[in-house]
């Protein structure tokens, strides 16, 4: 049918317009490093390929596992492609690729798209508080320190803004406020 192979057509299309938005990111990043200075160490560039494949691995299973607590859960193949998909969507300008790509992967099992983009919302926001601890103790180290004399107060202040953002009643009524701005109706649950 005219229907299905028109389709077909857009999703090659823009999964063409994907790769060239990709590619021209990377082509400007590499352009702007300064090769003279890399220097390549065969072991640690194996151990970073191990380490960046291992968390490939297991990248999907933050958002299958909140998807199991909204609807039924997509297979993981299903759940790989839908978040590598939104993470190569962050290159299209607009950002609109990452959610509709996800929403609309998601919605073959089911899925409805405001739980989708909910559990994307959910998920990032968790992992901006989960790197914000992470960095945290680094205005600790010396060469922060030996720059920053007072860096060592936001340690506190951070750790304190990093808790109050992952409460249940603020997270739920931020993740409620951009839910409502990208026109998806607020989650009853969370």
């Amino acid at each position: 049918p005219p229907r299905r192979l028109w389709l077909r057509l857009l999703k090659w299309s823009l999964f063409a317009a994907g790769l060239i938005f990709v590619g021209r990111a990377l082509v400007d990043e590499f352009a702007r490093m300064s090769w003279a200075e890399l220097h390549f160490d065969p072991w640690l560039m194996a151990a970073a390929a191990l380490c960046v494949a291992a968390s490939k691995a297991v990248t999907f299973q933050p958002y299958g596992l909140l998807l199991a607590r909204f609807c039924r859960r997509p297979p993981w193949r299903t759940m790989a492609a839908a978040v590598w998909v939104s993470q190569i969507g962050k290159y299209i300008p607009g950002k609109v690729g990452a959610v509709a790509g996800m929403a609309l992967l998601l919605r073959r099992y089911d899925v409805p798209a405001r739980k989708a983009v909910a559990t994307m919302i959910i998920v990032d926001g968790l992992s901006v508080a989960v790197g914000m601890l992470v960095a945290i103790p680094v205005t600790l180290m010396e060469p922060v320190h030996s720059r920053l004399p007072t860096a060592w107060i936001w340690s506190p202040v951070g750790l304190a803004a990093v808790l109050v953002c992952v409460h249940p009643r603020v997270f739920k009524a931020g993740s409620s406020m951009i839910l409502r701005k990208l026109g998806y109706e607020p989650l009853v649950t969370l």
